[in-house]
Protein backbone atom coordinates (compact mmCIF):
# COMPACT_ATOMS: atom_id res chain seq x y z
CA UNK A 1 0.00 0.00 0.00
CA UNK A 2 1.29 3.43 -0.91
CA UNK A 3 1.14 5.89 1.94
CA UNK A 4 2.89 8.84 0.28
CA UNK A 5 1.14 12.13 1.02
CA UNK A 6 1.92 15.60 -0.28
CA UNK A 7 2.51 17.66 2.85
CA UNK A 8 3.57 21.11 1.70
CA UNK A 9 3.85 22.87 -1.63
CA UNK A 10 4.53 26.23 -3.19
CA UNK A 11 4.64 27.81 -6.63
CA UNK A 12 7.29 29.96 -8.24
CA UNK A 13 5.58 31.79 -11.07
CA UNK A 14 7.78 33.33 -13.77
CA UNK A 15 10.64 33.67 -11.30
CA UNK A 16 8.50 35.07 -8.47
CA UNK A 17 8.19 33.27 -5.12
CA UNK A 18 4.48 32.63 -4.45
CA UNK A 19 4.96 29.88 -1.87
CA UNK A 20 2.73 31.44 0.79
CA UNK A 21 0.18 32.81 -1.67
CA UNK A 22 -1.18 29.78 -3.51
CA UNK A 23 -4.25 28.06 -2.07
CA UNK A 24 -4.36 24.98 -4.29
CA UNK A 25 -2.77 23.54 -7.40
CA UNK A 26 -4.12 21.18 -10.06
CA UNK A 27 -1.41 19.22 -11.86
CA UNK A 28 -1.80 18.40 -15.55
CA UNK A 29 -3.60 15.23 -16.55
CA UNK A 30 -1.27 13.06 -18.63
CA UNK A 31 -3.24 11.17 -21.25
CA UNK A 32 -2.09 9.19 -24.25
CA UNK A 33 -4.59 9.50 -27.08
CA UNK A 34 -5.36 6.18 -28.67
CA UNK A 35 -7.09 4.87 -31.73
CA UNK A 36 -8.57 1.40 -31.74
CA UNK A 37 -7.21 -1.00 -34.37
CA UNK A 38 -8.78 -4.30 -35.29
CA UNK A 39 -7.56 -6.40 -38.18
CA UNK A 40 -9.41 -9.36 -39.69
CA UNK A 41 -7.80 -12.01 -37.50
CA UNK A 42 -8.24 -10.17 -34.20
CA UNK A 43 -10.98 -10.92 -31.66
CA UNK A 44 -11.03 -7.34 -30.40
CA UNK A 45 -9.56 -3.96 -31.13
CA UNK A 46 -6.33 -2.93 -29.44
CA UNK A 47 -5.31 0.65 -28.66
CA UNK A 48 -2.62 2.33 -30.76
CA UNK A 49 -0.64 5.25 -29.31
CA UNK A 50 -1.47 8.36 -31.36
CA UNK A 51 0.34 10.94 -29.23
CA UNK A 52 -0.67 12.83 -26.15
CA UNK A 53 -3.69 14.94 -25.33
CA UNK A 54 -3.05 18.65 -24.64
CA UNK A 55 -2.02 19.42 -21.07
CA UNK A 56 -3.19 22.16 -18.75
CA UNK A 57 -2.64 23.00 -15.10
CA UNK A 58 -4.19 25.45 -12.70
CA UNK A 59 -4.02 27.06 -9.30
CA UNK A 60 -5.97 29.41 -7.04
CA UNK A 61 -4.63 32.47 -5.28
CA UNK A 62 -5.60 36.06 -4.59
CA UNK A 63 -5.61 38.99 -7.01
CA UNK A 64 -1.86 39.17 -7.54
CA UNK A 65 -0.98 41.93 -10.05
CA UNK A 66 2.31 40.20 -10.97
CA UNK A 67 0.45 37.04 -11.99
CA UNK A 68 -2.49 38.84 -13.60
CA UNK A 69 0.02 40.66 -15.83
CA UNK A 70 1.14 37.30 -17.28
CA UNK A 71 -2.27 36.60 -18.81
CA UNK A 72 -2.41 35.91 -22.54
CA UNK A 73 0.29 35.72 -25.12
CA UNK A 74 3.41 37.71 -24.36
CA UNK A 75 4.48 40.15 -27.05
CA UNK A 76 7.91 38.54 -27.25
CA UNK A 77 6.28 35.12 -27.77
CA UNK A 78 7.98 33.64 -24.70
CA UNK A 79 6.20 31.23 -22.46
CA UNK A 80 5.95 31.59 -18.72
CA UNK A 81 7.61 29.10 -16.40
CA UNK A 82 6.05 27.79 -13.21
CA UNK A 83 7.87 25.59 -10.72
CA UNK A 84 5.90 23.65 -8.11
CA UNK A 85 8.06 22.49 -5.24
CA UNK A 86 6.60 20.15 -2.67
CA UNK A 87 7.43 17.52 -0.10
CA UNK A 88 5.87 14.09 0.03
CA UNK A 89 6.08 11.90 3.11
CA UNK A 90 5.71 8.15 3.52
CA UNK A 91 3.30 7.74 6.43
CA UNK A 92 4.73 4.31 7.28
CA UNK A 93 8.42 5.28 7.50
CA UNK A 94 8.36 9.07 7.88
CA UNK A 95 10.71 9.37 4.91
CA UNK A 96 10.39 12.72 3.09
CA UNK A 97 11.22 13.28 -0.58
CA UNK A 98 11.31 16.53 -2.55
CA UNK A 99 9.10 16.82 -5.63
CA UNK A 100 9.68 19.39 -8.37
CA UNK A 101 7.29 20.02 -11.24
CA UNK A 102 8.22 22.36 -14.07
CA UNK A 103 5.49 23.78 -16.29
CA UNK A 104 5.99 25.98 -19.34
CA UNK A 105 3.22 27.49 -21.38
CA UNK A 106 0.73 30.31 -21.53
CA UNK A 107 -1.63 31.65 -18.90
CA UNK A 108 -4.87 31.35 -20.86
CA UNK A 109 -7.61 31.83 -18.27
CA UNK A 110 -8.15 34.00 -15.22
CA UNK A 111 -11.44 33.36 -13.42
CA UNK A 112 -12.02 36.06 -10.79
CA UNK A 113 -15.01 34.23 -9.33
CA UNK A 114 -17.48 36.02 -7.08
CA UNK A 115 -16.17 38.98 -5.13
CA UNK A 116 -17.52 40.29 -1.85
CA UNK A 117 -16.36 42.98 0.51
CA UNK A 118 -14.63 42.09 3.74
CA UNK A 119 -13.64 38.62 2.55
CA UNK A 120 -10.70 36.98 0.84
CA UNK A 121 -11.60 36.32 -2.78
CA UNK A 122 -9.43 33.93 -4.76
CA UNK A 123 -8.88 33.89 -8.50
CA UNK A 124 -8.51 30.65 -10.46
CA UNK A 125 -5.73 30.55 -13.05
CA UNK A 126 -5.41 28.08 -15.95
CA UNK A 127 -2.24 27.50 -17.94
CA UNK A 128 -2.04 25.56 -21.23
CA UNK A 129 1.27 23.71 -21.31
CA UNK A 130 3.91 23.12 -23.94
CA UNK A 131 6.29 21.44 -21.47
CA UNK A 132 5.94 19.44 -18.24
CA UNK A 133 8.49 17.71 -16.02
CA UNK A 134 7.86 15.82 -12.78
CA UNK A 135 10.77 14.64 -10.66
CA UNK A 136 11.09 13.04 -7.25
CA UNK A 137 14.38 13.15 -5.37
CA UNK A 138 16.13 14.53 -8.51
CA UNK A 139 14.93 11.57 -10.61
CA UNK A 140 12.80 12.43 -13.64
CA UNK A 141 9.57 10.43 -13.63
CA UNK A 142 7.82 12.34 -16.46
CA UNK A 143 9.16 14.79 -19.01
CA UNK A 144 6.77 15.80 -21.76
CA UNK A 145 8.24 18.17 -24.37
CA UNK A 146 6.03 18.07 -27.50
CA UNK A 147 7.92 20.68 -29.60
CA UNK A 148 11.10 18.62 -29.24
CA UNK A 149 9.35 15.23 -29.60
CA UNK A 150 10.33 14.07 -26.11
CA UNK A 151 8.24 11.85 -23.83
CA UNK A 152 10.28 10.43 -20.96
CA UNK A 153 8.48 8.04 -18.63
CA UNK A 154 10.50 6.73 -15.69
CA UNK A 155 13.81 7.43 -17.41
CA UNK A 156 12.87 5.94 -20.80
CA UNK A 157 12.40 8.29 -23.75
CA UNK A 158 9.39 6.82 -25.53
CA UNK A 159 9.99 8.92 -28.67
CA UNK A 160 13.78 8.60 -29.15
CA UNK A 161 13.44 6.26 -32.15
CA UNK A 162 10.98 8.64 -33.82
CA UNK A 163 13.41 11.57 -33.40
CA UNK A 164 16.19 9.47 -34.94
CA UNK A 165 13.91 8.52 -37.85
CA UNK A 166 13.23 12.22 -38.43
CA UNK A 167 16.92 13.13 -38.28
CA UNK A 168 16.61 15.05 -35.02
Amino acid sequence: MSNWARKYFGLYIDGRDKVGDVIDYTAPVLEVQTEDFRAGGMDMATPMDMGMAPMEAGWSMGEDPDVLALFGIKKDGKKIAVFVRSAIEDDETGRVRPVVEELRGKLTKVDPGTKSGGAFNANSYTMKLSYYRYEVNDEIIHEIDPPNLVRVINGVDQLAEYRRALGK
